[in-house]
């Protein structure tokens, strides 16, 4: 149970880590090149759209990195389990503080070169996050695999 868990938190990590370097590099400065005319549109597609990419594995990610400080897994490194879970929550808490409120200006108002600009710059809060996150839970694992194959 335990590894299937950790193993879990290990995909969910590296995934979100993945999506979130895919927003800060290639989707939130495309919506720049959209145009203000069909922003609205495209905007509100990309936010139905995302529930199941981001908002999903967000939420499992929070859950799994809490439920390995909960059981503490046998061989693990409980100071980086503490660390990954910090670094989800801030991830976390980065999309609902930070990412979200301009997902609504934007959504609201339509296209703004402002709140475009800002939302490509506080994501880097998350992107971190989520990296830092990712790190801590490859650590873990190669902790794990050190202590069992020596």
């Amino acid at each position: 149970m335990a590894v299937a868990l950790l193993l879990t938190c290990f995909s969910l990590n590296l995934y979100l880590t993945g999506i979130s370097w895919f927003l800060q590099i290639i989707h939130f400065p495309l919506f720049e090149r959209v145009g203000p005319n069909q922003f609205h549109d495209y905007h509100r597609t990309f936010s139905q759209r995302k529930q199941f990419l981001i908002l999903i594995p967000s939420l499992a990610a929070i859950a799994c990195a809490a439920i390995l400080l909960w059981i503490q897994p046998w061989g693990t490194n409980m100071l980086l389990i503490k660390a990954n879970f910090g670094l989800t929550a801030l991830a976390m808490g980065a999309s609902i503080v930070l990412v979200q409120p301009l997902h609504k200006i934007l959504a609201s108002h339509g296209y703004s070169d402002k709140a475009i600009r800002q939302l490509t710059r506080v994501n880097w809060v998350r992107t971190a996050a989520w990296t830092a996150g990712s790190l801590m839970i490859i650590l873990t694992v190669f902790n794990i695999i050190i202590r069992h194959t020596g």
